[in-house]
Parts: C-alpha cells; sequence; structure tokens
C-alpha cells in the first residue's frame, strides 16, 4: 500500500547506498554526520538476549541522510532495536495518510505532529507519564523537572494534567502525561533589509533622524518609527513629523515600498502569532488555565488587549494589504522589514542581490521578564497502538538529548529546541542563532482547533483595520466564537 512512499531499512547496503545519494528535499543539502558514539545515559538496556525489536518512524521535511543516521546511533547503542524510516513526499500527503484523531487509518510507532495539533491527535497517542521519565539523566521522575531545557511552550501544548483516586489511600493523585517532545525550532523573528536602512541614512544627512541597523531587540516605538520612516515613493521618502499627533504623509499611489508588512490578516503571514505576542507583552491572558475560558476581553485585560488590537491594525496606514503577501513581498526587495520563520530563511536567501539580516522578534520592554515570542514547533509522538510504546518514547527522548538535538540541529540547520545549547551553533548562518536565543521566551495558548482559532482572531485583525467596527467589538466578537470553539468537546483534551 507504500507504492508511493519512500521505505529505508537499516540494512548496511542501503544505509551507505542512503548516504551516497545526491541532494535534499527541504531545509539541509549537508551531509549527514557518521554516528557519535555516546553514553546511554537516556535510554533502556534492552539487554545482550532482548528479541529483535522493530519500530517504524514517519517524517517529511528532513533528508533521508539525517534521519538514518540518528536511528543508526540509536541502533549502534541497541544492536537489538531497528529503527525503520518512511519519508513522505508532502505534508498533505502525510496527514492523509495518517488521519484524525482515533481514525482506522494506519499510524506507525512514531510520528509528528504541530504543536498546537493536540487535540486533534489525542486519541492516536500514547503518552509518557511521570514514571517514566527516571532513565533520564536527571534522577526526577517529573514532567516539569525534565522539561526545563525546553521552550516553555511545550508544557502549555504537550502536556496534560490527569486527577485520579489512589485506590490505597483513597485520596485524589495528580499526574502529568507528556504527549510529545520537540526536536526543533522554528519560532518567528523580524527580518530586516539592511541596504534600505543605510539608503535612508545616506538620503537624510545632518540633523535629520537616524534609523539605526538594529542588531539587538528593538522595542515597538522603534519598530513603528522605521515602518514609517523606510517607506519609499516615486518622489522620495515618506514625511514623517517627529510631532507625534501629526501623521505621516503617505502618496500611496506612488509607493515603490513599504517600510514593514502588518496591520492586518489577509496578506501579513503569521498576523494572529504577532497580535497574540503584542498581548502576552502586555501581561494579557489569552485563555485561562482550564483551556475552556476566554480571557482577553475580561475587566482586567479588556483595556491592554482593545490597545494592542489598535496598535496592531494602526500599521495597516503603512501597509497595502493589495500586495503580494509580506514574506513574498520580503524576498522580492519591496518592503523593508517582514516577520518570519527560520525555514523562510532559505527562500530569501535565493534572491541573491537582497542584503538581509535577522534581528530579535520586538518587545515592549527591556524587562526580559515579560519578553514574549510566538511559538511555532514540531514535536514527536508515539502511536497508542504501537507494540513498542517504551522504545519508541525512549527513540524520541535520544534525540531529544542535549547532545543529540545539537547533532540533529547541525545537520537539519533547524534551531534547537532547547535552551541549554549554545546559541552560536553550526547552522550554516548566524541568522538561525536569534531563533535559538528566544527559545526561553517562546509561549503558546490554548486553540482547540488551530486553524478555525487563526481564522476567528483573523477576522478581528481585519473587521478593525478595514473600519467595520472598533476594537472592543471585534475583541468580543472574537472571543465569543473562541469560547464556542474551546468549549467543543472534539478539540478538548
Amino acid at each position: 500500500m507504500f507504492h508511493r512512499i519512500k521505505q529505508y531499512i537499516l540494512t548496511p547496503g542501503v544505509l551507505l547506498a542512503l548516504l551516497l545519494l545526491p541532494g535534499c528535499k527541504i531545509k539541509s543539502c549537508v551531509p549527514a554526520k557518521p554516528p557519535v558514539q555516546v553514553a546511554c545515559t537516556s535510554c533502556i538496556d534492552f539487554g545482550t538476549a532482548a528479541k529483535p525489536i522493530n519500530i517504524v518512524m514517519w517524517y517529511v521535511f528532513e533528508s533521508p541522510g539525517v534521519m538514518q543516521s540518528l536511528a543508526t546511533q540509536y541502533q549502534a547503542l541497541h544492536p537489538y532495536v531497528t529503527v525503520t524510516t518512511i519519508q513522505y513526499p508532502s505534508l498533505v500527503k502525510y496527514q492523509e495518510q495518517l488521519g484524525l484523531k482515533s481514525g482506522t487509518v494506519e499510524a506507525p510507532d512514531v510520528f509528528f505532529i504541530r504543536h498546537d495539533w493536540l487535540p486533534l491527535y489525542i486519541l492516536k497517542l500514547a503518552p509518557i507519564t511521570d514514571i517514566n521519565l527516571k532513565r533520564e539523566p536527571d534522577p526526577s521522575d517529573s514532567v516539569d523537572t525534565y522539561l526545563k531545557p525546553f521552550l516553555p511552550a511545550v508544557m502549555d501544548d504537550m502536556v496534560k494534567t490527569v486527577k485520579s483516586i489512589d485506590p490505597a489511600t483513597k485520596k485524589e493523585v495528580t499526574k502529568k502525561e507528556l504527549y510529545g517532545i520537540p526536536w526543533g525550532y522554528e519560532g518567528i523573528a523580524l527580518f530586516i533589509n539592511t541596504d534600505h536602512f543605510e539608503q535612508y541614512n545616506r538620503a537624510n544627512p545632518g540633523n535629520q533622524v537616524k534609523i539605526p541597523i538594529p542588531t539587538e531587540t528593538m522595542n515597538w516605538e522603534e519598530f513603528a518609527n522605521a515602518a514609517q520612516r523606510l517607506i519609499k515613493t516615486n518622489t522620495g521618502w515618506a514625511r514623517v513629523s517627529n510631532d507625534q499627533g501629526t501623521a505621516t504623509q503617505i502618496d500611496y499611489k506612488n509607493v515603490t515600498r513599504y517600510g514593514a508588512a502588518l496591520g492586518n490578516a489577509t496578506n501579513v503571514q503569521h498576523a494572529t502569532d504577532i497580535f497574540t505576542a503584542m498581548l502576552k507583552q502586555a501581561n494579557v491572558t489569552m485563555v485561562a488555565d482550564d483551556k475552556l475560558t476566554v480571557e482577553f476581553i475580561k475587566s482586567q485585560n479588556i483595556t491592554a488587549s482593545v490597545n494592542a488590537l489598535k496598535s496592531f491594525t494602526g500599521y495597516n496606514t503603512v501597509w497595502d494589504k493589495t500586495w503580494p503577501s509580506s514574506m513574498e513581498s520580503f524576498a522580492a526587495d519591496k518592503v523593508s522589514m517582514a516577520f518570519g520563520r527560520s525555514y523562510q530563511i532559505p527562500g530569501v536567501e535565493k534572491n541573491s542581490a537582497l542584503h538581509f539580516e535577522v534581528v530579535p522578534f520586538p518587545q515592549r520592554s527591556t524587562d526580559t521578564a515579560s519578553w514574549a515570542v510566538p511559538a511555532y514547533y514540531w514535536t514527536r509522538v508515539v502511536n497508542k497502538n504501537s507494540t513498542h510504546v517504551e522504545v519508541s518514547w525512549d527513540f524520541i527522548k535520544f534525540v531529544a538529548s542535549k547532545e543529540e538535538m545539537q547533532v540533529y540541529s547541525e545537520s537539519t540547520k533547524l534551531p534547537p529546541a532547547r535552551s541549554d545549547l549554545p546559541t552560536s551553533l553550526n547552522l550554516g548562518s548566524a541568522k538561525y542563532n536569534i531563533f535559538t536565543a528566544s527559545v526561553p521566551y517562546a509561549f503558546s495558548w490554548p486553540q482547540g482547533e488551530p486553524d478555525a482559532a487563526e481564522k476567528i482572531m483573523g477576522t478581528a485583525i481585519n473587521d478593525m483595520a478595514d473600519g467595520k467596527t472598533d476594537a472592543q467589538s471585534a475583541l468580543n466578537k472574537a472571543a465569543s466564537d473562541l469560547t464556542v470553539l474551546l468549549n467543543n468537546p472534539d478539540y478538548q483534551l
């Protein structure tokens, strides 16, 4: 039934052939590193007389050589375990084969889901509980302790708290179940065209306001200033008054280049992520801990929420929603700043004439305690119907260990999902290190069905940006729709 699928079994001949294959699928054309022998500090001892075990893993994005190398390293520690890896040609094909929830469609022992897909797949998954974590280098059996080095969002996205009655004591006990562990992190950061900054500063010498090329985290005021001043028309630069009460004068008909792509959810990629980050930075909680109650329109939050939406949609005056998408326009040298993920770097680099850098996601203040960056990552999970659940989890944890995640990151050029790795890993470009540095600030929020949640928040943004309603009405409508979505039993953990 897998006539379109590539299967790779770990025999020496097949492995050698795979490692010699030219080209790659996505993200990395760097050959996989040879197996590295490491101490088995986080894996199971199956013994020398163990019955041969085979686990199957599906993947899409990585190159076959990378995945085979990881599997080979694990097999070197466990000679009686074989990891069969199957690559799907596209995410669409992968999802079609995987199916949703408890459907009858076949699933392998190990597969991957996006960080916000847990409600869609949870009935297919076998969690790892507190007690199963004792094999980690840290002897603690706590999910909380195990996840400390990982991005904070994993605790919100991949952990379910389960309450039960202890039959011996008759008291309520609580345990945490971990459903997925990430191997990498894609995040979001600000892409800037350095030539545009330099051109503006050369054209405005003397006492004119300069726009320094950002090298560190910008605040939103600095971002807004640059977004206005970097607008270019057929007749010159946009006229920006130093008086905040005076509007920027823009000849929209003659704009040839915009300063920043922001302000709507039509052609601004990752718009809802950016907006919810603004809320988080203002100390606004999107959804309560019960994952059912919408918080951003509560009395203690509504003022900050309204201000955040007004701030976000205010950029609609310095960006055109009829232009190509934000990152497409950035890659075409048509906008000076745009928000993108790490996987979008290679696409921008295809325009060799474009000089750009990646800088941290803007923040509200210099106090790092309030910093927030929207999370985006994929997690490896285990099929509940697997006959080798324990071994499958052990393999996932092996790759997620500090040492092996570094190997994985440097092989795939994907920033790591751990904060205890250096921010200067050899990922091929320093641009990726910005995403690595943002791991400690990565946050997420319960969305139920993520595509529906994104549409709800995007509608609120566009209704405000297009003048169809005021900010509070737009947020009230979004909160009402989100409440219905979150309370749908089909999307609850």
